[in-house]
């Protein structure tokens, strides 16, 4: 039974917050002129009572009644305004009063949950119809205890989403390192648009965006260096090393803190490193190739010519060199198979 009466007390607060109050003639006549379909004349009847003004015994009901109305309206400035009158209101000494104008004389709030639930119940109306930008700037007016349970609110989600992805890839990469670059790949397209959206709400020097950031910068980097060393032990042809040092580029592009930054630097100067020395034998062997098929072009040339020197018939006219054998000769002199 208390419960139920508590349950009870706290529908009746919550529901009456998002409704009229008609405690006196000057809410009566206000809420007279909004049943008329003149909402300018309330609001500036009302306005008279809370502009510049604090919550008190007398007015905490055009508080309430002015915010209701603002929130009504379809513009931003609007709702802003709705938003910072009703928190003001729901803050304030005065709001017992209101609380037990609606709901039993006995009746205790907590303002912080109401606060809460307030919020919340604005961010299901809001939902489809403002980005997670937009509504935070409906909020910018409001104090920081409204701010910091807003910003929960709206990192719930993509937190959420981020961990889970990271753990994902983390439990892939170590059962399959054969396909950790598409691992990698998959972990920066699927919490760009999250970590993108975190930033906006709580900006990136905040602890939790560079932890979150740094993690997902790890496990790229990780998938990285696995790739390569998996694709080097099992011999593969086709240019990992490109592709590994194209998720390390995403580490970093990622990486906030110092050490995050560094770690994914020095793999990727391991990576150069590997590359380079990797185009230097590829240089040596082509500057190998080209002497050897220097060279046998100069002793098949050399043939020809004892050939013409020495072969009576060719000498008498009566045969002759087939020039496009030679060439042929010379051309396939190097197995170009091999050096593929």
């Amino acid at each position: 039974k208390a419960f139920s009466d508590i349950e009870q007390n706290q529908n009746k607060v919550f529901y009456s917050l998002f409704w009229f109050l008609n405690l006196n003639p000057i809410d009566n006549t206000a809420i007279q002129h909004l049943i008329s379909g003149n909402k300018e004349k309330a609001s500036e009847i009302w306005g008279k009572l809370i502009n510049e003004k604090e919550v008190n015994s007398k007015n905490y009901s055009a508080f309430n009644n002015i915010s209701t109305l603002y929130l009504l309206g379809d513009s931003k400035e609007d709702l802003k305004r709705g938003i910072t009158t009703k928190i003001k209101l729901i803050e304030s000494e005065n709001f017992k009063d209101f609380v037990h104008t609606v709901a039993d004389e006995t009746f205790s709030i907590d303002t912080p949950k109401q606060i809460e639930l307030l919020i919340a119940e604005l961010l299901t109306q809001f939902k489809d119809k403002y980005s997670a930008s937009e509504t935070m700037e409906l909020f910018s007016n409001c104090n920081g205890t409204t701010q910091k349970y807003l910003s929960k609110k709206f990192t719930e989600e993509p937190v959420h989403k981020i961990e889970t992805q990271i753990e994902q890839c983390n439990k892939k990469r170590i059962n399959n390192r054969s396909n950790a670059h598409k691992f990698g790949t998959d972990l920066y397209r699927n919490t760009k648009g999250e970590l993108a959206l975190l930033k906006s709400i709580v900006g990136n020097a905040t602890l939790q965006y560079k932890m979150l950031a740094d993690n997902i910068a790890k496990e790229i980097l990780q998938c990285s260096v696995d790739y390569f060393n998996e694709s080097q032990e099992q011999e593969k042809s086709g240019n990992y090393l490109e592709e590994a040092m194209k998720l390390a580029k995403l580490a970093e592009s990622v990486a906030v803190n110092d050490a995050t930054k560094n770690k994914v630097k020095e793999n990727i100067s391991t990576l150069e490193g590997m590359k380079d020395k990797e185009l230097s034998q590829i240089v040596e062997v082509l500057k190998s190739v080209k002497l050897m098929y220097e060279d046998n072009e100069r002793k098949i040339n050399q043939e020809v010519r004892d050939l013409e020197k020495n072969d009576v018939l060719i000498k008498l006219g009566h045969k002759s060199i087939n020039w496009g054998a030679v060439k042929d000769n010379i051309r396939n002199s190097i197995n170009w198979g091999n050096v593929n």
